[in-house]
């Protein structure tokens, strides 16, 4: 039995999207799709929840600080206020929402 996933995409760049096939084999009767379809869902659940968490967060900080996290970055990048624990986990917050940057060129 033979399940063709579809195309993924992924990148180095944001410029330079390629594709490729995912093809899942099994030697079993059992379907594969309805199996897989699940995993990708519960999958994609578990990451929408973490990006709500995540902007709750993120929210919470500029609440706190009255302060918007673009902001926040420009200062901290100018050395315009000093290091403490919130600050590091609001960068920290604001940077899992951020598109991966390429380490390969």
């Amino acid at each position: 039995m033979l399940f063709i996933l579809g195309k993924i995409r992924w990148g180095i760049l944001r410029s330079e999207l390629k594709m490729a096939d995912l093809r899942l084999v099994s030697t079993r009767k059992r379907q594969l799709k309805p199996l897989v379809e699940a995993a990708l869902s519960n999958e994609l659940r578990l990451l929408e929840s973490g990006i709500r968490r995540t902007e709750q967060k993120i929210l919470q900080f500029e609440e706190k600080y009255h302060l918007r996290t673009q902001e926040l970055i420009s200062r901290y990048e100018n050395d315009e206020l000093g290091e403490t624990l919130d600050f590091d986990e609001w960068i920290g917050e604001f940077r899992l929402l951020s598109p991966p940057v390429s380490f390969f060129h």
